[in-house]
């Protein structure tokens, strides 16, 4: 089983058959290098280790997809069927 899976499962409350995993979006360091400086570290967060798995992967390549992607995150979430979870739910607090 999945290490924190019944996090997961406790919260949706019935389909308990499945595998957790979060959207990890990539950018090369010879993209990264021209945009770097756009980023403001405001925390960290200490997700539980067997939630980490991915679950989907991207790769972007410049600042304004990113600013495509979170300035309409509900849009986004909506068009690829993804899903968001508490943080209280996914990281040791």
């Amino acid at each position: 089983m999945q290490p924190g899976i019944d996090r997961i499962w406790n919260l949706t409350g019935k389909n308990c058959n499945f595998f957790f995993g979060v959207i990890k979006l990539a950018v090369d360091h010879k993209d990264f290098i021209y945009f770097k400086d756009r980023f403001e570290r405001v925390g960290t967060l200490k997700i539980i280790e067997g939630l980490k798995e991915t679950g989907s992967f991207g790769y972007e390549d410049n600042f304004d997809r990113f600013e495509t992607i979170f300035g309409d995150l509900e849009n986004h979430l909506k068009i690829f069927q993804q899903k968001k979870y508490p943080v209280i739910t996914l990281c040791d607090i």
